[in-house]
């Protein structure tokens, strides 16, 4: 059985930290990787995600696996959160 899921865009990391550096994409953006991911994504998580993702700014620095980042892309995994990096594939299916 194949059940399609549509992968929402998500900015990766690397390109989060690079707008981050400007005052006006912090403001509308977040200011830190889990806020982005609840101002772009947060309409379409559960609460509990969301709290998950919030969560990962409580994690000591030197206790996060993949940096703040990488805890919160985890927490989306985790909740089977389809999600893309490529912003030509955001409205693909993918399985």
């Amino acid at each position: 059985m194949y059940i399609a899921m549509l992968a929402m865009y998500l900015m990766a990391p690397q390109t989060f930290r690079d707008y981050s550096r400007f005052d006006m994409f912090r403001l509308n953006g977040g200011e830190n990787y889990a806020q982005h991911i609840l101002i772009t994504m947060g309409e379409y998580l559960s609460e509990l995600c969301k709290m998950e993702i919030l969560d990962c700014l409580n994690i000591p620095e030197e206790r996060r696996d993949g940096g703040l980042e990488g805890e919160c892309l985890r927490v989306l995994l985790n909740h089977n959160v389809g999600f893309t990096h490529d912003m030509l594939r955001r409205c693909e299916k993918i399985n």
